[in-house]
């Protein structure tokens, strides 16, 4: 029964195939386009799998069952599989394209993105760079007041070492560095500073000024006492002098003297003593009974004192030593000094290392 009903029901589906596929074929294309139709078959079998072999066995089992001899339905029915599967296909390759497509899409998009953050990139350090640029200018714009400033103070300085305008009668001016020094008139037809020297140098770092616990202002006592310096520092030639003999010509010698003015002799100091006397300061001495310092010429020798061997500051306000440029030896030179129990002005020979007071005579 069930036999005779599955014949029923597949038969005419059989027959209404057949009749399909020969409506279809035409006429002397039918082979042609079959053999094509099966040609057509094997990729899809090698790439379709399981599908299309799950539609071939249902065709067999359609053919099998129904007592129908020829092989058309069968092809029929593989044809509409392999169409569908075709079609599958068709759709799978479109799917396929349009995400590469989509893929593209998107990749031309984070191609542009990218170029987009690269240019974004690119501005930004364009910026950057421009506002360290901007950094450095403006860097530069305040360097140069600081260099406007600097020139400024250099040029004051310059200004500050200039001689004034109007300078005394009875002073000059040192154009070193500005100082203005008193002079005395002539004495034994020379003309003497009336105040020692207080020249420290193009570096500031010749000769010392006066330091002890009675007298505790530098300042001060190089205003009143000029500035003490050893030998070689007076005479303005190399500090190994003060240890080996320089053998030079005492006369005429400037040394650390002002421009137009010299370091005395040994036959200077002579001639002014034997003229002048009494060459010490009216004030600042040590009183001593019986000793007048009446300073008749205006020497205004003072009592500076003297920095020894051992480096301290002694005899401020008793004593007061000048160096000639006259040496003894390799190690010693002559020095003048006045004492506060004495009028006069006496000889001896001191270490070159000693800071001794320098007057100057103008050539």
């Amino acid at each position: 029964m069930n036999k005779t009903l599955r014949s029923y029901i597949l038969y005419p589906a059989v027959l209404a195939a057949s009749v399909f596929i020969f409506s279809c074929s035409g006429d002397d294309g039918g082979d042609d386009t079959t053999q094509s139709s099966s040609s057509a078959i094997t990729p899809p079998l090698s790439s379709s799998g399981e599908g299309i072999i799950s539609s071939s066995s249902s065709a067999e089992e359609t053919l099998s069952s129904s007592s129908v001899e020829g092989t058309t339905p069968s092809s029929s029915s593989v044809e509409e599989t392999l169409s569908s599967s075709s079609v599958e296909e068709t759709l799978s390759s479109s799917s396929s394209e349009e995400q590469d497509s989509s893929s593209s899409v998107d990749e031309t998009l984070s191609s542009s993105s990218s170029e987009e953050q690269s240019s974004s990139s690119s501005i930004e350090e364009t910026l950057s760079s421009s506002s360290i640029e901007e950094q450095d200018s403006s860097s530069s714009v305040d360097e140069t007041p600081s260099s406007s400033s600097s020139e400024e103070q250099s040029s004051s300085s310059a200004a500050d070492s200039e001689c004034p305008v109007s300078v005394p009668s009875d002073s000059f001016c040192d154009e070193r560095d500005g100082q203005v020094y008193k002079k005395t008139g002539v004495i034994g037809g020379k003309t003497w500073m009336a105040e020692n020297l207080n020249y420290a140098g193009v570096d500031g770092d010749v000769g010392e000024c006066y330091v002890s616990s009675s007298y505790p202002d530098a300042d001060v006592n190089c205003s009143n006492w000029g500035r003490l310096y050893n030998w070689a520092a007076a005479m303005d030639i190399n500090s190994s002098y003060n240890s080996s003999l320089f053998n030079g010509d005492d006369s005429d010698h400037e040394g650390i003297c002002p421009p137009g003015w010299r370091l005395p002799n040994y036959a200077d100091w002579n001639a002014l003593s034997e003229v002048a006397g009494n060459l010490k300061k009216a004030s600042g001495w040590r009183p001593y009974e019986g000793v007048e310092n009446l300073d008749t010429y205006g020497f205004a020798a003072p009592p500076g004192g003297l920095r020894n061997l051992d480096g301290n500051f002694v005899n401020a306000g008793s004593y007061g030593y000048w160096w000639s440029a006259r040496e003894n030896n390799n190690n010693r030179a002559y020095g003048r000094y006045m004492f506060y129990n004495n009028e006069g002005a006496d000889w001896s020979n001191y270490d070159k290392n000693y800071l001794f007071s320098v007057r100057c005579l103008q050539d």
